[in-house]
């Protein structure tokens, strides 16, 4: 028989390093979980996002010809960008809705199941690390490469918004709007290569820093990142840009000082941020280690906890039936009274 099925020893010391982890554990998860609904957040609105600005390309060039001199385009264009933070947002706030503590009873019972496992699998099959880890770990990647590339998209056509639309009605121009949206329409056919070239960096790099170690991810020279995705750009750009005075490559160049160190920093930021909260409580779980000198006080921690299950509402916990207790016997009282009424007969029957 293995150790870890002589129910004895080893077996012991990991229930109870695992009754530990839980505690510990659920001391970390309002704030893993925040990170999850960060995560989750971002995906889902650089989604929503990519597809809001996918749509358009059909609905300017393809349903209207005369769609890019209306002012469509440019309300599209923002309603997107409106529509991909506040789907970000409703997810965040949805998933922090359906978050709940686990009540008492729960983990009285999930500590009674625990006590009751008769095996390492049983036992770790309680362990709550792994998959809470594993989830976290399945949105990183793609949380940071989604909204690099919706950003790649988006941003430089805000700045350019943010320095036109001021202007424009500063200086009374007509139709504000549907000047932007021809601006919108001219830079999708001249330099949306350029945008692609910079999605494609962008994602590249939102992978290459979810792949990283955090001492890694620390000393990584992100100005070197964003500094060589903004010459790949500028040489892009400058294809069209021969034939157009140079134009297109110098807003790459003005554009691209603009925004690039901004997506880069930001998302390195993020990542070190959420990074070092996850890492705390891996370091925390990692840590718990519970000596064969201390199992006698952690079985009595756990059973304590277990013994919650008996004041759980009996609809969500089973509680084993008590064993029947044997039949009480006559007290020796009772006896002696019983003895003392029947002697005047026992005496007649002895004459």
């Amino acid at each position: 028989m293995s150790a870890y099925r002589d129910g004895f020893g080893p077996l012991e010391q990991r229930r109870a390093e695992v009754a530990l982890v839980r505690v510990r554990v659920e001391e970390s998860a309002p704030a893993l979980h925040a990170i999850y609904e960060k995560r989750a957040g971002r995906l889902v609105g650089s989604l929503v996002g990519l597809v809001g600005l996918a749509a358009l390309v059909p609905l300017t060039f393809l349903l209207d010809p005369n769609l890019p001199e209306k002012a469509f385009v440019t309300v599209w264009f923002f309603a997107t960008a409106l529509a991909s933070v506040l789907s970000g947002l409703l997810v965040r706030g949805g998933l922090r809705l359906v978050r709940t503590r686990p009540s008492r009873a729960r983990r009285a019972r999930e500590a009674a199941e625990l006590l009751r496992a008769t095996d390492l699998a049983s036992i770790e099959a309680k362990n709550p690390w792994p998959r809470l880890a594993g989830l976290l770990s399945a949105l990183e990647a793609p949380s940071l490469v989604l909204p690099l590339v919706l950003a790649s998209f988006v941003l430089p056509l805000t700045a350019h918004a943010a320095l036109y639309l001021p202007l424009a009605a500063v200086a009374r121009v007509d139709g504000p709007l549907s000047a932007f949206s021809v601006w919108i329409s001219l830079s999708a056919i001249i330099v949306g290569h350029a945008h692609v070239a910079l999605a494609i960096c962008a994602g590249l790099f939102g992978r290459k820093i979810a792949r990283l170690e955090s001492d890694e991810l620390a000393a990584l020279p992100v100005r070197k990142e964003w500094w060589r995705t903004l010459w790949i750009c500028v040489g892009v750009a400058s294809v069209p840009g021969v034939i157009l005075l140079a134009v297109p490559t110098v807003l790459a160049i003005v554009t691209g000082l603009a925004v690039m160190p901004l997506m880069f920093l930001v998302a390195r930021s993020v990542l070190m941020r959420e990074r070092m909260v996850i890492e705390a409580a891996s370091h925390d779980v990692a840590s718990v280690h519970v000596g064969l000198e201390d199992l006698e006080e952690a079985k009595g921690t756990l059973a304590a906890a277990a013994a919650d299950v008996a004041e759980a509402p009996p609809a969500r916990v089973r509680v084993a039936a008590p064993e029947p207790l044997p039949e009480p016997t006559a007290p020796a009282e009772a006896l002696d009274e019983e003895s003392d009424d029947d002697a005047p007969a026992r005496r007649a029957a002895r004459r």
